[in-house]
């Protein structure tokens, strides 16, 4: 076998054609292989078989090979689909990776009613599937879809084309589709040679069997190859990987290993360092940080400026997620009441009032960041105009009382309302009343979490005063530009606030579940039910002495769950999420992750910033906190210095790491224009809630109902 570097190239293969290298495959051909000027490299695209190609131009920042000769031709895979359930990072990587090595030709992550991770990066799939398929003979890239309910792919397997008939016959050719016609008792599953240990436990794999009416044709075959039948034909099967014990033969032993149902949940934690681990496990390399943006906003009836309620005759919630399924949205139910949608990576669900929240997929860019916000606004506003509802951006609620606010039909928030009263006087305003714009943003290491969680925390009063959009409640002023802001000073102190320890010699991952450990819990959930565990330990859970649950100690689930009702104004959790910022227009919701990206996710921006911010004293922090939900732009916070001296330098850092990033746009424009408004705001010093106000006390003349006009979406 040759010992020449294969490379996968997405580009057409002819000879003499000159190909240019990325960056990434220039430094691993030159750097890591150790090749120069006139070496050979071998060369695949998917579709013009493997040729050889010399290196003609070694430089740095970019190598160029030559196509030479092509050295075999194209060769297709069986049309083998791997469904699995994804599990653990690493293990689902090594998931991928081994499919792509026993030639599966689609890949297709799944979620079935036992599944705990409900996200897949299909961009990092992709990279492992081509690094393996680069190192193995493979003349192809498996394709790599998005995840999906199993059940909708196994609805949807007849329009592939895969049909298992009636035994007797043999395999014809390809449909025009592209899909296997199977006429014989040879059947997809049959010839396969699988290593099942290598994937033990977390994939499936699935046939349509739309014509034959005996037993299930696939029984014989899973059997021969240590998969267990987890459901059964007429029309549909599907087969779940065991693992299977080999013989230094390689043959299977004629009876496979069995396995013990997962516990749901993620497993038990066992030892206190899982806690951590689970924080941890969030790092991920450069070329692996996206960018999600969450943002909220209140729906009110159009008639009359009510607000919507879960139910009833005219608009409400209900009928906006129903009516939102047209667009590809999945239902998700509580107690069998429609609560929440999904689709892909992204979902919609409710806070306690109503509120409507999209939590967005992890994109590359905030250019995805944005059109995902104009896809899901004009989505929303397609239905809202059918049903007679409008939706409004504001931080919050301007005009309707606790009294006069729904609440949705989910369990936890029951809970919430009766515990918040007893550790906060505002809770209830938070829950029901407030609006925000969130961006959750990744680490590549402890070390990097620390200075990005540092850096995100002490400039997030910033964050609130740029977009402070809140001065209205019960239909007049409030006395503060981000009355949003104002209501978490006061909504439960154990669990927000500025979290000094952040800055502390030592911080870790550790450090921080100390702090979550000693924040009171909310609930536990079994069986799809929420148990009341507010103000319970959950140092007291993991020794088995949780009142809610006696006996019986926590699994990962609970983890995450219980670090969730952290309310800090940066929580951590696989990623860093900034939580300052009132909602707003459209401008603001791309506004915000462009801010963050341009100071985080950029070396030299990342160090600007700290060096601005390493001086700050706790109080001076708490300070600027509570200044800017009052003031804004006009709040002080060193000396005469105001927090609109400090906008402009901190945006000014922003821009360069946006500019530094360079990820640009169809017309060649980069992130850093998304800044442009907020740039306004910094250098007027007038909010948009000074602008509210001005208007309010000017052409509106006192009366609030202006607001759902002009505030609306």
């Amino acid at each position: 076998m040759s010992t020449d570097p294969r490379l996968f190239l997405d580009s057409p293969f002819a000879a003499a054609t000159r190909l240019a290298l990325s960056r990434e495959d220039t430094h691993y051909i030159l750097n890591v292989m150790r090749r120069g000027e006139g070496d050979r490299v071998r060369l695949f695209n998917g579709r013009d078989g493997e040729w050889t190609a010399r290196i003609a131009d070694a430089h740095r920042k970019g190598a160029v090979l030559e196509l030479v000769a092509r050295t075999r031709a194209q060769a297709s895979v069986p049309d083998l689909w791997l469904l699995f359930a994804p599990v653990k990072r690493q293990k689902t990587d090594l998931i991928v990776e081994k499919a792509t090595e026993l030639g599966v030709r689609e890949i297709h992550p799944v979620t079935t009613r036992r599944t705990q991770a409900d996200r897949s990066k299909p961009e990092r799939f992709h990279i492992i599937a081509k690094e393996a398929a680069e190192q193995t003979e493979r003349l192809d890239l498996p394709e790599i879809a998005p995840i999906e309910r199993l059940e909708r792919v196994l609805d949807g397997w007849a329009d592939a084309g895969r049909v298992a008939r009636r035994p007797g016959g043999t395999c014809g050719a390809a449909d025009r589709a592209g899909g296997r016609v199977c006429t014989g008792r040879t059947h997809p599953f049959a010839s396969a040679r699988f290593r099942p240990r290598r994937l033990a436990g977390a994939a499936h794999f699935a046939c349509r069997d739309s014509g034959y009416r005996g037993a299930c044709p696939v029984a014989g075959s899973a059997r021969r190859l240590g998969l267990s039948l987890t459901s059964a034909c007429s029309r549909r099967c599907a087969l779940t990987l065991l693992p299977v014990p080999y013989t230094k033969s390689n043959k299977v032993h004629e009876r496979p290993l069995r396995m013990s149902i997962p516990q749901s949940g993620g497993g038990p934690i066992e030892h206190h360092d899982q806690l951590a681990q689970y924080l941890a496990d969030g790092c991920k390399p450069k070329e692996d940080w996206r960018i999600g943006t969450e943002h909220e906003k209140f729906g009110f009836a159009l008639e009359d400026h009510t607000p919507i309620p879960y139910a009833g005759e005219g608009p409400s919630v209900k009928k906006m997620l129903e009516g939102l399924i047209r667009f590809g949205w999945e239902r998700v139910e509580e107690d069998g009441k429609l609560v929440a949608l999904k689709r892909d990576s992204a979902s919609i669900t409710l806070e306690p009032g109503g509120q409507f929240e999209l939590s967005g997929a992890p994109l590359e860019t905030v250019h995805q960041t944005c059109a995902e916000v104009n896809l899901h606004l004009s989505e929303v506003r397609e239905v809202a105009d059918e049903i007679g509802a409008g939706f409004l951006g504001l931080g919050f609620s301007p005009k309707w009382s606790l009294e006069e606010t729904p609440m949705m039909p989910k369990a936890r928030y029951g809970l919430m309302k009766a515990y918040m009263p007893k550790v906060g006087t505002m809770g209830h305003q938070m829950m029901f009343r407030s609006c925000t714009v969130q961006t959750n943003l990744d680490f590549s290491s402890e070390a990097d979490m620390v200075k990005k969680f540092r850096v995100s925390l002490a400039l997030q009063p910033l964050a609130t005063a740029l977009f402070a959009n809140s001065p209205f409640k019960d239909g007049a002023l409030n006395g503060y530009l981000s009355y949003r802001g104002h209501v978490w000073t006061d909504t439960d102190r154990n669990r927000t606030g500025m979290l000094p320890f952040v800055f502390d010699e030592g911080m870790s991952f550790q450090r921080y579940v100390d702090w979550v450990l000693d924040v009171p819990m909310y609930f536990v959930k079994r069986g799809g039910k929420y148990l009341d565990a507010t103000g319970q330990s959950f140092r007291d859970f993991l020794d088995g002495r949780l009142p809610a649950l006696p006996g019986e100690k926590p699994v990962i689930s609970d983890w995450e769950d219980h670090i969730g009702t952290m309310f800090p104004e940066v929580r951590l959790k696989t990623f860093l999420e900034m939580r300052g910022a009132d909602s707003g227009p459209w401008n603001t919701l791309c506004a915000l992750p462009a801010f963050w990206v341009g100071l985080l996710y950029d070396d030299t921006a990342l160090d600007a910033a700290w060096d601005l911010v390493k001086g700050w004293s706790a109080d001076q922090r708490d300070g600027m906190r509570l200044a800017a939900a009052v003031h804004g732009m006009r709040a002080g916070y060193d000396g005469d210095r105001s927090m609109q001296d400090l906008a402009k330098e901190v945006l000014a850092i922003s821009r360069a790491g946006l500019n530094a990033r360079a990820r640009l746009n169809n017309y060649g424009e980069n992130e850093a224009h998304f800044l442009d408004d907020l740039d306004e705001i910094a250098a007027s010093g007038v909010t948009r809630a000074d602008q509210l106000i001005e208007r309010f006390k000017g052409e509106w003349k006192g009366s609030i109902e202006p607001v759902f006009t002009e505030c609306a979406y």
